[in-house]
């Protein structure tokens, strides 16, 4: 009888202790779609599809948080294959665009450029598409680029 009660006791402490961590963070990611953001080259080229070799490649454009319309303080890229395995790669070179600045008319932009260098030399042969992520805390904004990298 002394052993079923001590689990019972066991089992309902258990029970009544897992919901005290307030700590604990929200693990909710929302992710909406956004325009502001363009890859402008690939490998130096502007094409809508790049082929490459393997190894070192540079991906150069602008985006920024739409949210706050100000520059990403945390920006992504990843490259997803048709097995849909994502590689995503972090913190890019920032790089000044004042055009963007001007077009947006926000100095806060000026700051809104990037260049990702990749290391594509582990990847499968295959076409993969481009995508930046903006995350800002539980929110994650989506950017499709609509361009291409054809590891050859």
């Amino acid at each position: 009888m002394n052993k079923i009660s001590a689990v019972g006791f066991m089992a309902m402490t258990a029970v009544f202790l897992s919901g005290c961590n307030d700590n604990v963070e929200n693990k909710t990611v929302t992710k909406y779609g956004t325009d502001k953001c363009f890859v402008d080259f690939i490998a130096g080229k502007p094409d809508a599809i790049v082929y490459v070799k393997p190894g070192r490649v540079e991906i150069n454009g602008w985006a920024f948080n739409e949210s706050k319309h100000i520059t990403a303080q945390d920006l992504q890229i990843q490259l997803t294959g048709a097995k849909g395995e994502p590689i995503i790669t972090k913190d890019p070179v920032r790089i000044d665009r004042p055009d963007i600045a001007k077009a947006y008319n926000n100095k806060e932009l000026t700051n809104s450029g990037f260049n990702f260098i990749l290391d594509t030399s582990s990847l499968a042969p295959g076409t993969y598409g481009v995508t930046l992520h903006i995350p800002e805390k539980n929110t994650l904004f989506v950017c499709q680029s609509k361009k291409f990298v054809v590891i050859m």
